[in-house]
């Protein structure tokens, strides 16, 4: 008895095992064990467990919390600065497309000069045609006043393809006049650039639309090209006189352009 007593003692002043340990520093009670065996009776664990709890189905998930930042009160959950494409104006349309076609002459350079265009509406195959002149000039002076004319005749914003014989004005347009204005107006140090109110005027009309210029050679029988050199030399010689014999008096040339189309330029 005695010896079973102590027995008893040295066991309770023996270290704790791993499954007591866990149970002194607040970790998960020990596994039951068989008391034949000494081993784990994991049915008595699963039994002393208690039930298992049903599985998480997705639709008794929590939604995901909003993504930080303002709060989106567009329409359709859209953000707040959404715009509709209705609601965009009438910029948001594409610009009508439109063919210019110019010349200008001189009889002398300088001396009596003239300008004439042609434009055409693609949408509509509507054209119209204009001209005038000036009694001193230059034919650049008339090259550029003939494209000047014309994209002062459009209302709205267009697409514009401008058709002219004149390297000037075309290298002009596509090449240099960024580079002139970008000098302010001039060609170097010490040059200022010829005709730079015509160009000035030019880049403001030019930046109202979107414009590429294309060269086409001239008295080579493309008809719009001989039709507004047909104008700019009557112009000519109209502003000069007849007895200027600046070249044949002017003539009454027939109108091939139908009705004016007034939505899209002037009747000036």
């Amino acid at each position: 008895m005695a010896q079973r007593t102590a027995k008893v003692a040295r066991k309770s002043q023996s270290p704790p095992d791993e499954a007591d340990h866990g149970t002194l520093i607040g970790g998960p009670p020990p596994m039951p064990k068989d008391p034949r065996s000494g081993a784990v009776d994991r049915r008595a664990s699963r039994r002393s467990a208690g039930p298992r709890a049903p599985a998480e189905r997705p639709s008794d998930r929590p939604a995901d919390p909003p993504p930080a930042g303002p709060p989106a009160n567009g329409p359709a959950g859209q953000p707040a600065n959404w715009t509709e494409p209705e609601a965009l104006g009438p910029g948001a349309r594409s610009p009508r497309s439109v063919e210019i076609f110019t010349d200008g002459a001189c009889t002398g350079n300088p001396g009596p000069g003239g300008w004439a265009y042609i434009l055409r509406d693609l949408a509509t195959g509507r054209t119209r045609e204009g001209s005038g002149g000036d009694r001193q000039t230059t034919n650049n002076r008339m090259e550029l006043t003939a494209a000047i004319e014309a994209l002062a005749a459009l209302r709205e914003r267009c697409a514009v393809t401008l058709y002219s014989d004149s390297e000037y004005v075309v290298r002009g347009l596509n090449e240099w006049m960024s580079g002139w204005k970008a000098k302010g107006w001039r060609r170097g140090k010490s040059s200022a650039v010829a005709n730079a109110e015509l160009w000035k005027e030019l880049d403001r009309l030019k930046s109202a639309h979107d414009v590429k210029a294309v060269w086409v050679r001239g008295h080579a029988g493309h008809p719009e090209n001989t039709r507004c050199d047909e104008l700019a030399v009557a112009a000519a010689a109209a502003v000069a006189g007849p007895e200027s014999g600046a070249g044949p008096p002017l003539r009454r040339l027939p109108t091939r352009s139908g009705r004016t189309d007034r939505g899209l330029w002037s009747d000036s």
